[in-house]
């Protein structure tokens, strides 16, 4: 287990004092960039980079410290869509599944200690109960069902993980600044990447990573990486760090009105009020985040006036079109019908409520595609499966929320903005149960743990030992030993 203090292939470059980038891992920044890059050769070029970008992805996966696996999952998250073999077989979960090979059954260090039973139990359960269909009626849409709950399983456990490791709190909240890092790096790379072979959109020309994915989920999962740079920002983080994230931001909000997603917009201004209630009523950012406003809305009135024969200009005008004069003079995109249209299907029927569908009859939305986070798992799962999801979720917010606990953060509500992004976003989104949805909840429950709004002197102090059947680790050393090491 890689340390802040010592950890193999640390970006040699100006930062390297810093206390969150000079632990940066170069392999895994490598790892992410040179698998977006195959995969997406392996789309525009030739399939052959896919394959290429196959082997990549299982040897890197093998070699990077353990600790960066959850990491580069989270990243590569938001080019889900393009890392498939064909059209129907992800292969994220191969990073998932690699991590608990090597985790729970490769490593002595770990000595085979047992996963949490809580979420064991749950997620078996889920996983057996998403095969109630797939051997009467078997169809693409049930298999999806079923290899959903396995991908889930996997997931689940490996983030558990991430902060049950650290032994200090300033070792869990530079693995947060790093993780969110990352994600905004890992987006902006893999939207670069895209242009560069020329990708413009999925079919109805708004920006997306892939011709399959959603520009909508992309937005949303911006927009998730923007509201947790902002706490970063307002928290007791290094000058460099905040300068960072702060330019972060720009290219990320350039991504996210590229896909002219409404919901990105929406997102976008409960991010602002959040911010400025945030930035305003404590006393230390109260300054710098007026001026901040003052210069963002001069930046504003000067491009309104002056840019209107640019090209961002157009795209500004595009997305406020998008909400006046909606296709089908629907500002939902049809979501409103289309949610309508499922829930009828779903109280039409006990079957179909209490256990969701089989596939037997055609969905309104030619699958379980309602755009709409609560209806597709209750449409898919019915009330039995929603309500073992919801125990699911319940447990990981319980098990992330204890990790940070241990630690001594406390819980602030301040904190929650990715979180409440999350279900917001959701409304008109996909099932929770994907990938980009689940990072967003888990980078939510973190940031309302991580986020303090008061300054904390009580940093790298030892914390109570594990539960004895509980993993041991070697404590993170503090900075006054960082300091006599550099």
């Amino acid at each position: 287990m890689a340390t802040i203090a010592k950890s193999k292939g640390r970006l040699s470059t100006g930062f390297k004092n810093d206390e969150t980038f000079g632990s940066l891992n170069l392999k895994t920044f490598v790892f992410i960039a040179l698998t977006v890059t195959l995969f997406q050769m392996g789309e525009n070029v030739s399939s052959v980079f896919a394959y290429i970008a196959i082997g990549v992805m299982l040897v890197g996966s093998l070699v990077i410290e353990t600790d960066q696996i959850a990491i580069v999952y989270i990243v590569l998250a938001a080019s889900n869509r393009l890392l498939n073999v064909g059209n129907n077989i992800p292969l994220l979960p191969v990073i998932t599944i690699v991590y608990i090979a090597r985790v729970y059954f490769l490593q002595k260090r770990y000595k085979k200690v047992r996963m949490d039973t809580q979420m064991l139990s749950i997620l078996t359960l889920f996983t057996i109960y998403s095969l109630r269909f797939f051997f009467v009626n078997f169809s693409t849409v049930n298999f999806i069902l079923f290899s959903t709950s396995v991908k889930l399983f996997f997931s689940f456990i490996m983030l558990m993980d991430v902060f049950k490791v650290c032994q200090t709190k300033d070792e869990a909240r530079i693995k947060f600044n790093q993780i969110v890092f990352y994600m905004s790096m890992g987006i902006t790379l893999t939207v670069l990447i895209s242009l560069i072979f020329s990708f413009t959109g999925n079919s109805l020309g708004r920006f997306s990573i892939s011709i399959d994915s959603g520009a909508n989920v992309l937005g949303i999962y911006v927009a998730s990486s923007i509201a947790a740079s902002v706490l970063i920002i307002l928290s007791e983080n290094t000058v460099l760090l905040k300068r960072v994230m702060a330019i972060m931001i720009v290219p990320m909000a350039y991504v996210g009105l590229l896909t002219q997603s409404r919901t990105f917009v929406i997102l976008s201004i409960i991010i602002i009020l959040w911010a400025a209630f945030l930035g305003f009523t404590n006393t230390q950012t109260r300054t710098n985040t007026g001026l901040f406003f003052i210069i963002a809305s001069v930046a504003v009135v000067l491009f309104l006036i002056f840019g209107r024969k640019t090209n961002l200009y157009d795209l500004f005008y595009t997305i406020i079109d998008r909400f006046i004069n909606p296709r089908h003079d629907d500002v939902t995109g049809g979501r409103t019908e289309l949610a309508k249209a499922y829930l009828t299907t779903i109280f039409g029927s006990l079957k179909y409520l209490f256990f969701g569908s089989d596939n037997s009859l055609p969905s309104p939305g030619g699958g379980v595609v309602a755009h709409n986070m609560f209806i597709e798992v209750l449409y898919g799962n019915g009330l039995v499966g929603l309500a073992m999801v919801c125990v699911i979720y319940v447990i990981f917010f319980k098990k992330i929320a204890e990790s940070f606990k241990r630690l001594g953060f406390t819980f602030s509500i301040l904190g929650a903005l990715p979180f409440v992004l999350c279900f917001v976003g959701g409304m008109s989104s996909h099932t929770i149960l994907g990938a980009m949805p689940t990072n967003e909840f888990f980078i939510g429950v973190c940031s309302m743990y991580y986020f303090e709004n008061h300054l904390d002197k009580k940093r790298g102090v030892k914390v109570k030992p594990l539960n004895p059947r509980q993993r041991t680790y070697q404590r993170a050393p503090n900075r006054s030993e960082v300091k006599g090491e550099q």
